[in-house]
């Protein structure tokens, strides 16, 4: 499977900033580490079993956790390089609105692929990733009442009786099976 090269060496690449982020404790790193865990786990599932059959379900994961994976960090390195100028105290004191500006974004993928995407919805969520944006581009200050706006703004686009799945949540859903996956083959393999 070329993906697993193709991980390793986007690994590679990027393992200045997923070091940073990991040793400082980041949110950021958190809101990644369920699909890291799940690409870590696919390499070694191929590596140490060699599977030969059902390799369609575990390539499309692999795709879509790397995308994903790719998607976050090259955000995070956007406001890390470019807004804060590489520096660390700035992307701790803004990882909260960088991170509600990606789940801002992942929701409104989630309701476009659930088709409960309106234009209302739309709007509304880019108009507070505009102002969250700005916000981190003019290095502003925000307190909690701002904090509370944010989250008030994304909860009107909350469809009334919908439970909406971001891709993040499907991640940490799909690493506790992962989890369970792991302990079983290998604890089997142990004995």
């Amino acid at each position: 499977m070329n993906q697993i090269e193709d991980y390793k060496s986007y690994l590679n690449d990027n393992k200045e900033i997923l070091s940073i982020l990991k040793s400082n404790n980041s949110i950021l790193y958190d809101n990644i580490k369920d699909v890291i865990a799940i690409l870590d786990f696919n390499c070694k599932y191929f590596e140490d079993f060699k599977p030969t059959k059902d390799l369609e379900d575990f390539e499309d994961v692999f795709e879509n956790a790397l995308g994903y994976l790719n998607y976050q960090l090259e955000q995070i390195k956007i406001y890390f390089n470019n807004y804060f100028n590489h520096d660390l105290f700035l992307l701790k004191k803004y990882e909260p609105i960088i991170s509600l500006i990606i789940y801002a974004e992942d929701y409104m993928l989630a309701l476009q692929n659930e088709e409960l995407l309106t234009n209302v919805r739309k709007k509304t969520i880019e108009n507070l990733i505009k102002e969250l944006d700005l916000l981190l581009l003019e290095k502003k200050n925000y307190n909690d009442s701002d904090w509370e706006k944010f989250n008030d703004t994304l909860e009107t686009c909350v469809p009334k009786n919908k439970v909406i799945v971001t891709s993040n949540q499907l991640f940490s859903v799909m690493r506790e099976e992962v989890d369970m996956l792991k302990d079983k083959l290998y604890v089997k393999t142990k004995h």
